[in-house]
């Protein structure tokens, strides 16, 4: 499987525990706004979150309370990525980031 399908199909398999929004990959990130949280800045902290993850590894050489691998962290902050620059794209065109 060539890593974008599985980006894809980690997504598919994460959003089904995180996203009442079907079809909607913005999900649980759009809700931020209900406490007043741009979406934008709700996936750049996600982001965050996972690169501390990734520097927790590597200055401890294991994870010592998370269930999932190196490999699957990046595959995550890939799709992040991805989603983070869909709602850059989906703001307003005369506000700028």
């Amino acid at each position: 499987m060539n890593v974008q399908k599985e980006v894809f199909e980690l997504y598919k398999t994460k959003r089904a525990d995180y996203s009442n929004l079907q079809g909607d990959p913005r999900g649980s990130f759009v809700r931020s706004t209900r406490i007043g949280i741009e979406p934008h800045i709700a996936a750049l902290v996600r982001l965050g979150d996972k690169f501390t993850l990734l520097e927790n590894f590597v200055r401890n050489n294991s994870y010592k309370s998370h269930d999932e691998s190196v490999r699957e962290t990046v595959l995550d902050i890939a799709s992040y990525a991805i989603i983070t620059a869909m709602l850059i794209n989906s703001r307003s065109k005369d506000e700028s980031i």
